[in-house]
């Protein structure tokens, strides 16, 4: 359970401590998500739900199903969602017209086959349910900090070779515009609603920077991984009573990106898709 009062950029410093750019990610998400509550109906399928910890922050008020194709962390999922299943999205193994909901948090970027796996949502969606996603936008590669640092100085080759380089290691197999997303769900049998668009375009800046920190093999292999020396260290300042001191810090560094609205025209990294099923005749 969150604690009454907080904010979503506490909670989710809460959920991700130490990765105050995760943390700036899945704040705007969850705020996107619960602004469109209003939408969706109980019981929800969580495509790609992990160990559970999203939906529970995102959808607690709701009754809901997961499924994920890495089997690892569906036991922990078991505590917060009604049932789990490993599957495959292009497989779904539940009967059509089963939920009310469908809701992926940065999961259908990654899936192949991807008009399958919509045909697939849409089909066990109840006629009027609605489809909820997370996605990285198509201004995604633009706005990524290595793409327009190199493309400035004149390099904008090398500045795409190095996004797309992180693309194919993170499976990013489905960044799409508004225009094409409407193509694949009106193909599904889905009517898009909205394409709410977050992450303005300095944010974005700040979080692919962070996060291009994070991937590296330096000071030493290994020190930004779970088992590494980063970990160890962050783990015993927490141990020290040092948590609550990171945590305002890291909620003042990312406050500036949650706050800052996203311009008229739109261009931001992240969109929250929506989309509802035709309802019968």
């Amino acid at each position: 359970m969150t604690a009454a009062g907080e904010s979503d950029l506490e909670i989710l410093v809460d959920l991700f401590p130490w990765k105050p750019s995760l943390a700036l990610f899945r704040a705007l998400e969850r705020r996107g998500v619960r602004r469109r509550h209003a939408l969706l109906a109980s019981p929800i399928l969580d495509l790609g739900c992990g160990d559970g910890e999203i939906n529970r922050l995102f959808l607690a008020e709701f009754d809901s199903i997961g499924i994920d194709w890495d089997s690892t962390s569906l036991p922990k999922a078991k505590q917060f969602l009604r049932g789990v299943a490993r599957a495959d999205a292009r497989r779904l193994p539940f009967r059509s017209r089963t939920f009310g909901a469908v809701f992926g948090n940065c999961a259908i970027e990654h899936f192949p086959d991807i008009d399958l796996c919509l045909a697939e949502a849409s089909r066990v969606l109840r006629p009027g349910g609605i489809l909820i996603a997370s996605v990285p936008s198509a201004h995604w590669k633009e706005l990524y900090v290595w793409n327009r640092f190199f493309s400035a100085l004149g390099w904008p080759r090398l500045g795409r070779k190095i996004v797309d380089a992180h693309d194919r290691t993170v499976a990013h197999l489905n960044l799409f515009g508004p225009e094409e997303w409407t193509v694949k769900f009106r193909r599904a049998g889905l009517e898009p609603v909205a394409f709410d668009p977050y992450l303005t375009a300095r944010g974005a800046r700040f979080t692919t920077l962070l996060e291009s920190i994070l991937a590296r093999p330096f000071p030493c292999p290994g020190f930004w991984t779970h088992s590494g020396t980063f970990y160890f260290l962050s783990g015993l300042l927490r141990r020290l009573g040092g948590e609550r001191f990171w945590k305002r810090v890291f909620v003042r560094m990312i406050r500036p990106f949650y706050d800052e609205a996203v311009g008229p025209e739109g261009v931001a990294a992240g969109t929250l898709l929506v989309a509802r099923k035709e309802r019968d005749g």
